[in-house]
């Protein structure tokens, strides 16, 4: 078993000073210290390069033009290190400062087949919590019959499996359900027992110019990687995958 864990918190930006304080000195003040913050930016000009810059000891950032969240989150993994990648929005943060330290304590347990392991996501506007997303892993894998069932601002990933797998850049808004709805299985999920971190809903996704985009985006995901595994997750919406007791994770 390998003696430190190291996790990789990977964000683009792109004019996002804004909260983006906020979102570095969550991971800054984890009392695990065997981390690592990778922020690819696009290009901004609203003050992100110079907070940035003021973080340097422990933040490592490049900016330059890329196609997209997509593309800029395949290059920030390209230079990550970590043996598990969570990714933060600029404006989303760590609950508090004992996160890591108890997701590690978890992830150590895992399986080597275990891919992604998520944990409790809240949300909600400007910090105020307004939902709280605790699903069952049956429950997470039979969403994608529809939509994204992953709490993804609180789902590690395996790093490595990243590096050979990247995010498809022809999508600007619903890359990440279409890269868990073509991966995800029940027999490579973990479910743990930590409120991991809080998703601010004025995000690109949330906003109103957003929407038919995404709705494209949905749509082309649910004919082209949904529905070629419909039966997979139609029998776990049943309940017939496999029974509760064989489940993977710590709280089912």
């Amino acid at each position: 078993m390998k003696q430190h864990i190291r996790i990789s918190i990977l964000m683009a930006t792109y004019n996002a000073a804004a909260q983006l304080e906020r979102t570095l000195r969550s991971v800054e003040r984890q009392c695990y210290p065997h981390w690592e913050i990778i922020v690819q930016d696009g290009g901004s000009t609203d003050g992100t390069l110079e907070i940035l810059e003021s973080h340097r000891a422990s933040v490592s950032w490049v900016s330059e033009p890329d196609r997209g969240i997509y593309d800029a989150w395949n290059k920030a993994v390209a230079r990550a290190s970590g043996d598990w990648a969570l990714f933060l929005g600029a404006d989303d943060f760590l609950m508090n400062d004992n996160v890591l330290a108890q997701c590690v304590h978890f992830l150590r347990k895992l399986d080597d087949d275990i891919i992604f392991a998520y944990g409790v996501l809240l949300m909600g506007a400007n910090g105020n919590v307004s939902g709280i997303l605790n699903r069952s892993r049956h429950e997470v894998f039979s969403l994608f019959i529809s939509d994204m069932g992953l709490p993804f601002p609180a789902t590690f990933i395996r790093t490595d499996f990243l590096k050979s797998h990247p995010f498809d850049r022809i999508y600007k808004i619903a890359g990440d359900f279409a890269f868990c709805a073509e991966h995800i299985r029940l027999d490579n999920l973990a479910r743990l027992p930590v409120c991991v971190s809080f998703f601010e809903l004025t995000g690109i996704s949330s906003s109103e110019n957003s929407r038919k985009q995404l709705l494209r985006e949905r749509l082309r995901i649910l004919k082209t990687k949904v529905e070629p595994r419909i039966e997979e997750f139609t029998a776990a919406l049943m309940g017939t995958a496999e029974s509760s007791g064989q489940e993977h994770g710590f709280i089912e």
